[in-house]
């Protein structure tokens, strides 16, 4: 294809540098937009001041405001300006030229500005008529510039940082309305100060002065003035060269204009001017076919996106007055003057404007031309739709008053993510994607479908969420749908939006030309077509796909479905039995009714496996494709097997305990159970051939149908056996008889029982071969694939000669997050998950109804007439009958027609019939629950779910297993399979909530009111029409190869192949390639027992601080032991943070200077003098005591801080490329040993003391709780610190210097080769040329240069940013740790305690953390962080930490109630759990791989020193943030804070904004740290020797 060609003056504009005349642009388009949104936005400051002056009323309690029309008039009149002003200005812009039409909009802005603030009438309605009339046609010329600034601009900038340009325009926005805030507070205190008044409750008429009416027209005729200013310099700026030339076809004016804007001389071509600007291809209009087919979707999606976008922004007004109220910014009216209430609006919006809108523009002028427009706007409109439904749905608990500041919290974030996000990239991309001729006129239709959004958003919402009572509007207004519902309605419009910008392309790096189509080719009159690619498929893959149906087949069917036959029987069985739970655990012999789960129990014994499923789906689904299926497939089957069985044996004293274990086995059994979705679907579908493949894998999944009806069958024969040996009363009868002790073993059995098939097909699961797809399209061994088919297929196969070309493409290695993926599977992923988390949402919400079903048609009788074990049989016999009349007819009616009717069919066909019936239930609700109508109540119900199973509940199941290519289907399969998992979630539960009755009579014990079963049914049923609707996104693969449907047959275009010479030292690369050694794990022990002794050191001062405030703070007097003053207890633990942070950036620095080897020792002897003399403190008081304790434990902690920046380098330094990751986690990990260590040596030796010196508790003697020789019991712990770091001395100095820092930094290549010669046990020998490596100039640039700025400059950013919003969430815990310690039992109350004791306490509770959460955090860092690489598990961590932490925090209530306790210490867990398997761990490992040999272990120290900043931030001040808001409540000599709850929501937040910055970090798996910090480039040497050099990136 000839190259497309684009004007020179127009490339040149592209590849321009950054010049001042891009800044003088946005300057001159951006106060444009800085005077448009103040004139839009300084209204709302002074419509209150109208209302009083204009609309005063004497005899009113509250002042005058403008009535409800005359409102939306004075507001409103300027959108619809603007609106007509987008639309006419726009296409004058195409007519007439941008310059032209600029200075007029200009004009009309100041004009009307002034006229607005001079608006005069003999009456108020004079007035207001007056001033809406200039308002319209100042909105006329606002709405000019947005087409005309945004084309301008986008004409001019160059290609690379254009989105930013525009970016920058639009943001003047928020400055614009920042002013208006600015100017109102000046001119409002000015008139305060000047013409003092009452406020209105002491005196209606003098609380307006006269004088007031000329403050709201100062503050309107400001306007003019910026606008003003900026007339001269739009006039002066030349025509954009891209109108001049494009659509004025004058190159040669073009081209002047341009030479004097760039400063460089350009030369019109005169031959390639003529053919594009004459070109008639290009010369369509808006209203044509081409035009139609070349722009048509992008102009529905910028003018939708807009659109919505602005329904959703204007409509914000709706909740500011509950905003500023909540958080005191605006008091009532009557308590203020007129003016007083100016200033005191005006100070809100500029505190809004600066704490949320302001930083959400620049956020996306800093960002676009990095993440790209589509990244941003579909993030923007996400996070909206999250927040807004956070928002509305528990709107209720947002208005209480202790809720609101979480509320403005959510509040801002929507609106930060509204100008981060959508609001700044639907400005952007119409003046990017559209012809030149058109774009103005392009931009200005979107404009104007924006506004007339804003126009739906600021009134259409304002009547909208009025009160359903009319007692309740607002004066003026009619009944609306309520604030709940509107927010309801944003959220699905901001949804909508999200959808709608999958419309619009990514414009990012492109040009004008090039997006527009504007390029033309060289034979401009030949049309080129586009071959079709040849499409090859491996032989071996093409023998599965045609071989006939055999019986390895069905043997495939009944490994893969006994598996899902396990599945079913484990997660479904538990209902059985839950009832039993419930009479057994929690009887009580008062109650008229046997005992039952309270619903949080409930919740959580049939929920955990849900959520264990979903996490495994995901894991197992990822693994599969990373492992190979086959390997991973029998790790499940063990954890099912382990989990069942465990799960029957769960233990405890009471049901508190047995519960707790039951639902931990039973996560785990989930978390096994989901790795089976997509491994048993992706070996079924890798193993089928294409003409029945879509029935077997139906058939696998149709075993889940079996495995449910086992389980009613095995429990139906173990309770009639148990009905049968133990007779029982009824309940009514005899209470506590009719539970018999020995029905304890009946739910023990029925849960172990789903062991046994499992079992039974392990041998068989580890026979099967791996599956010929993933051997040969993954794992790129074809041979071995041929070799197993043979085998099975039993026949004879031959590999093919070309089949290495085929597998080995590299255009066919896109990852899952690439471009590509997105393009080819982007669309139908999002098919799979959405209509899979819609289906499980209505097919998991079938146990709201089945209690009604069951005793309609008379299959359980009341609880009372039955005894326990007959209950089981009844509820038994009912599931069972449901099973073989509904749901396993369903799955096999799939199996027998799937490969006739296809999948899109039967899926379409299923949601609709599943929408049908549930509206046919739904809305004659009330005439179904009648006696004599519950029989047809069942036949609806049963052909509900009869069509799930025979419909999207099968197909959701097998399409995922065929579309995607096959390194990525395991994946893909768990991510849809997980979204299925979390709408079952929300299915189970929180419809189980919603179907509770309004009426608070008639609820469930223990559940809040709802909004009733029958609106939760059409609920369900507008769900499965949403889910028929996306069912359009997923293709049909019936019929055709995986390889057609993934697109993995395609033959690439054979390209030569460029060969990047790496020039990296031998001795460099031996270590990067050589083998796992024993080296290694020398390295990591004694790189690791310096971590130990850091861990040990800074931690064990934890242990002993209460001891520590018994002995020098004891005060007889006083009911509670001595405990040390807040600034005491700051001091002790906080010194060593602080001597940490000087010490990492102190020797970071020196590793550099001196080498890593010499500086480790000395780190070492400082750890290990300081640790003793810590424990040898002195001093006659007190104070003595802890000033010298402090000195020592800062200077210990400078010496730890040096540790961190010389053990992460030396490690990284030391290992092979492949497994660097690990090993440097490995270090980091012997921290969550020393954790545990100084919990072990506390225990030892308090438990000495405690038996030698017993002693009574403090409430008995609080003289002698605490023996004189406890003050051994601290200094023995503190000073145990130096004996692991003694024992390694000498280990370290016998080290060598790292080969990187001897060849690279010190440059003695010999050295460097000797050196590792004996480490590797290898001869190496030094390369003639590696001294000119070594000294090439452009390598030696230094910390604060240009060049490393340029490099490495927002990496350091990521890591410092990650490191330090870490270390806040995560020092912070010790808020918490009491509250959890008590919660559970493990710290009794300080005076039941002697002084020894509470030292083991503390200790046990810290050793047992440690065990259970901190050290299992690390090693699965570990163990997987080669696998799934830095980046991913930064970025789930960072993820999973904001979910619990507002997991934990807005439901905080009902997290500190007693019988909630375990939940939060759960949730806490696993916070901190995915704290270290997570950011924890790589915030440490990536810093010493990414920097240059000579700068590591400093940048290393910057980074880790950041971190221990936030740690001190975490540790203390949310020590203060935390003290609750009530004086009378906080902890002694503490101010009041924000309280827990608000700390929690804070920290959720900053784990949030560590998840933004993680995109900063590059991935360093799997590359050499010279590839990595660009050390491997080198230039052409100088002299007669020609080497051939790479260009690595940063």
């Amino acid at each position: 294809m000839a190259d497309n060609q684009q004007l020179g003056v127009l490339k040149a504009l592209d590849v321009a540098k950054t010049q001042l005349y891009h800044f003088t642009a946005i300057v001159i388009a951006g106060m444009g937009f800085f005077t448009d949104a103040y004139d839009l936005f300084c209204i709302s400051l002074v419509t209150k001041l109208l209302g009083r002056i204009y609309y005063h009323k004497n005899v009113a309690a509250k002042p005058g405001t403008l009535p409800p029309e005359v409102a939306a008039a004075v507001n409103g009149v300027a959108l619809c300006g603007t609106l007509m002003g987008q639309l006419f200005f726009g296409w004058l812009g195409d007519k007439l030229g941008r310059k032209k039409v600029y200075g007029i909009t200009l004009i009309m802005m100041v004009v009307c500005s002034v006229a607005s603030g001079l608006s005069f009438g003999n009456s108020p309605k004079g007035v207001m008529t007056t001033l809406c009339f200039f308002r319209f046609w100042l909105g006329v010329g606002i709405g000019g510039d947005y087409p005309l600034s945004a084309t301008i601009m986008s004409e001019y900038a160059n290609k690379k940082t254009r989105g930013a340009f525009i970016a920058a325009v639009f943001a003047m926005q928020g400055f614009g309305i920042m002013a208006g805030g600015i100017v109102a507070l000046i001119f409002s205190s000015i008139f305060d100060h000047q013409f003092p008044s009452p406020i209105y409750s002491v005196d209606p008429v003098g609380s307006t002065v006269p004088q007031a009416d000329y403050l709201w027209r100062i503050i309107l005729m400001v306007g003019a003035l910026p606008a003003g200013m900026t007339y001269y310099w739009r006039m002066k700026m030349p025509e954009t060269a891209r109108y001049t030339a494009l659509v004025a076809k004058n190159i040669k004016q073009a081209t002047q204009d341009m030479s004097k804007v760039l400063q460089v001389d350009l030369e019109a071509e005169e031959e390639i001017a003529e053919k594009v600007v004459q070109d008639p291809k290009l010369n369509y209009g808006l209203f044509s076919k081409e035009f139609l087919k070349r722009h048509g979707l992008p102009l529905l999606g910028t003018t939708s996106t807009w659109f919505l976008l602005d329904i959703a922004f204007y409509s914000q007004n709706l909740f500011q007055k509950d905003i500023f109220s909540a958080i005191g910014w605006i008091p009532g009216a009557a308590t203020m003057n007129a003016i007083h209430e100016v200033y005191k609006i005006g100070r809100a919006q500029t505190l809004i404007a600066l704490c949320s809108t302001v930083p959400g523009y620049w956020f996306t002028v800093a960002f676009i031309d990095i993440m790209g427009r589509f990244a941003i706007q579909l993030m923007g409109f996400f996070f909206m739709t999250v927040f807004m439904f956070a928002i509305a749905f528990p709107y209720d608990h947002w208005i209480k008053p202790d809720n609101r500041i979480g509320f403005v919290i959510i509040y801002s974030l929507t609106f930060f993510f509204a100008n981060f996000g959508p609001n700044a990239t639907t400005f952007v991309v119409p003046a990017e994607i559209f012809p030149a001729r058109l774009r103005s006129t392009c931009h200005g239709i979107s404009a104007a479908a924006g506004k007339a959004g804003a126009i739906v958003g600021a009134f259409g919402f304002l009547y909208a969420a009025q009160s359903k009572d009319k007692t309740k509007t607002d004066a003026g207004y009619p009944p609306g749908i309520g604030v709940k519902n509107s927010l309801i309605m944003l959220g699905v419009i901001n949804f909508v939006g999200m959808l709608m910008t999958f419309l619009v392309p990514e414009s990012k790096g492109k040009s004008l030309e090039e997006l527009s189509g504007e390029n033309v080719n060289d034979e401009t009159d030949s049309v080129i077509e586009l071959k079709p690619m040849a499409e090859t498929q491996l032989g071996v893959l093409k023998a599965l796909d045609v071989a006939k149906t055999q019986l390895y087949h069905f043997t495939a069917i009944v490994i893969a479905g006994m598996g899902f036959f396990t599945d079913a029987y484990d997660l479904f069985c538990v209902s059985l039995v839950t009832k039993l739970l419930g009479r057994i655990y929690y009887f009580n012999p008062l109650s008229e009714k046997p005992g039952s789960l309270p619903p949080h129990v409930a919740a959580a014994v049939n929920g955990v496996a849900l959520c264990g499923t979903l996490a495994g789906q995901l894991f197992f689904g990822w693994l599969g494709d990373k492992l190979g299926r086959k390997k991973v497939y029998g790790i499940t089957l063990i954890m099912m097997i382990l989990c069942s069985v465990a799960s029957g044996l769960s233990f405890g004293n009471k049901a508190k305990g047995v519960m707790t274990t039951l639902c931990f086995f039973r996560f785990w059994l989930g978390f096994g159970i989901g790795g089976d979705y997509p491994l048993s679907a992706t070996i079924m579908s890798e193993y089928a051939n294409k003409k029945t493949r879509g029935a077997f894998i139906a058939a696998v999944f149709a075993m889940q149908g079996i495995g449910i009806l086992a389980g009613g069958f095995v429990a139906l024969a173990v309770s009639s056996i148990f009905d049968k040996k133990f007779p029982a009363p009824t309940y009514a009868v005899n209470r506590v008889l009719s539970t018999p002790p020995e029905a304890d073993y009946i739910w023990r059995i029925i849960v172990m029982f789903g062991a046994l098939p499992a079992a039974l097909t392990y041998y068989w699961r580890m026979k099967m071969p791996e599956t010929a797809r993933y051997t040969a399209l993954v794992a790129k061994n074809i041979k071995q694939a041929t070799q197993d088919m043979s085998k099975v297929l039993q026949v004879e196969l031959e590999m093919e000669e070309r089949a290495e070309d085929i597998v080995k493409d590299p255009r066919l290695n896109y990852g899952l997050f690439s471009k590509e993926f997105l393009k080819r599977h982007g669309l139908p992923l999002l098919g799979c998950t959405s209509t899979w988390f819609l289906l499980d949402i209505a097919f998991y919400s079938q146990n709201l109804f089945q209690k009604d079903i069951f005793s309609a048609i008379g299959w359980i009788p009341k609880a009372s007439t039955m005894n326990a074990v007959h209950e089981v049989f009844k509820i038994a016999r009912a599931q069972t009958l449901i099973a073989l009349c509904s749901t396993v007819p369903g799955y096999w009616f799939t199996v027998a027609f799937i490969d006739i009717m296809g999948r899109f069919a039967i899926q379409l066909m299923g949601f609709f019939m599943m929408t049908v019936f549930m509206f046919a239930i739904a809305f004659p609700y009330d005439h179904w629950i009648k006696p004599d109508n519950r029989i047809g109540f069942v036949v609806m119900y049963s052909l509900t779910f009869f069509f799930a199973n025979f419909g999207p509940n099968a197909t959701t199941f097998i399409v995922p297993a065929e579309i995607f290519p096959a390194r990525l289907r395991s994946t893909c399969h768990g991510i849809s399979a997980a979204t299925g998992k979390a709408g079952a979630i929300v299915g189970a539960f929180g419809f189980l909530y919603a179907a509770q009755p309004q009426d608070k009579t008639k609820t469930d014990a223990g559940y809040p009111p709802g909004i009733g079963v029958k609106n939760s049914l059409i609920m369900l049923g507008v769900i499965n029409f949403v889910g028929m609707l996306f069912t359009f996104l997923v293709p049909e693969p019936k019929g055709k190869s995986l390889e057609e449907l993934s697109g993995e047959t395609e033959e690439q275009e054979r390209r030569p192949k460029l060969k990047m010479a790496e020039q990296q030292l031998g001795v460099l690369k031996a270590l990067d390639l050589a083998k796992t050694q024993l080296y290694h794990f020398t390295a990591i022990v004694i790189a690791g027992m310096g971590f130990f002794t850091d861990a040990y050191d800074l931690f064990c001062v934890s242990l002993v601080t209460k001891l520590l405030g018994r002995l020098y703070y004891f005060n007889p007097l006083s009911e509670k032991p001595g405990s040390l003053p807040p600034h005491v207890a700051a001091a002790v633990n906080g010194v060593a943070l602080c001597g940490t942070l000087a010490g990492q950036l102190f020797f970071g620095w020196l590793g550099d200077k001196l080498g890593r080897k010499k500086v480790y020792g000395i780190t070492l002897i400082m750890m290990i003098l300081c640790s003793v003399a810590s424990g040898l403190s002195f001093g006659d008081k007190a104070k003595g005591v802890m000033t010298t304790i402090c000195f020592f434990r800062f200077w210990l902690g400078f010496g730890i801080g040096g540790d961190y920046p010389l053990s992460a380098t030396i490690m990284s330094e030391y290992a092979n490329k492949k497994t660097r990751g690990a090993f440097i986690a490995a270090v980091f990990a012997m921290q969550g040993v020393g954790i545990l260590a100084g919990g072990f040596v506390a225990l030892a030796v308090s438990s000495i003391f405690d038996k030698n010196f017993p002693a009574p508790s403090y409430a008995v003697d609080r003289a002698l709780s605490t023996p004189p020789q406890a003050d051994y019991i601290w200094r023995i712990i503190v000073m145990f610190g130096a004996l692991p770091a003694a024992l390694t001395y000498y280990w370290r100095m016998k080290m060598p210097e790292t080969a990187r820092y001897t060849a690279l930094v010190a440059k003695n290549i010999k050295q460097a080769t000797q050196d590792m010669s004996k480490v590797l046990q290898v001869d190496l020998e030094m390369e003639e040329r590696a001294e000119d490596f070594i000294k090439d100039p452009r390598l030696n640039y230094c910390l604060f240069s240009k060049e490393f700025a340029k490099r490495h400059g927002l990496p350091l950013l990521g890591c410092t940013s990650t490191w330090f919003l870490l270390d806040v969430a995560f020092y912070s815990q010790n808020l918490f740790q009491k509250d959890i310690f008590s919660a559970i039992g493990w710290i009794p109350k300080a005076e039941t305690m002697n002084g020894i004791n509470e030292v083991y306490m503390i200790a046990r509770a810290q050793t047992l953390i440690a065990f259970c959460s901190t050290v299992p955090g690390y090693w699965f860092t570990v163990a997987f962080i080669e696998i799934m690489g830095r980046f991913a598990i930064q970025l789930m961590g960072f993820f999973m930490m904001t979910v619990f932490m507002f997991a934990i925090a807005f439901p905080y209530d009902h997290w500190i109630k007693p019988e909630n306790r375990i939940g939060f210490l759960v949730m806490y867990s696993l916070t901190f759990f995915f704290a270290n398997f997570g950011p924890n761990a790589t915030t440490f490992i990536v810093p010493a791989e990414i920097f240059p040999a000579r700068l590591r272990s400093t940048c290393h120290g910057i980074s880790a020193a950041t971190g221990k900043a936030g740690a001190i931030v975490g540790a203390f001040g949310f020590l203060y943030a935390a003290q609750p808001q009530d004086k009378t409540k906080t902890e002694a000599g503490y101010p009041p804070g924000i309280g827990v709850k608000n700390s929690l929501i804070m920290l959720g937040v900053i784990n949030f904004i560590g998840m933004l910055f993680t995109f900063l970090i590059p991935e360093p798996k799997g590359k050499s740290l010279e590839e990595l910090s660009g050390e491997s480039e080198v230039r052409k040497s100088l002299g007669s020797h020609n080497v051939v050099f790479s260009t690595s990136s940063c």
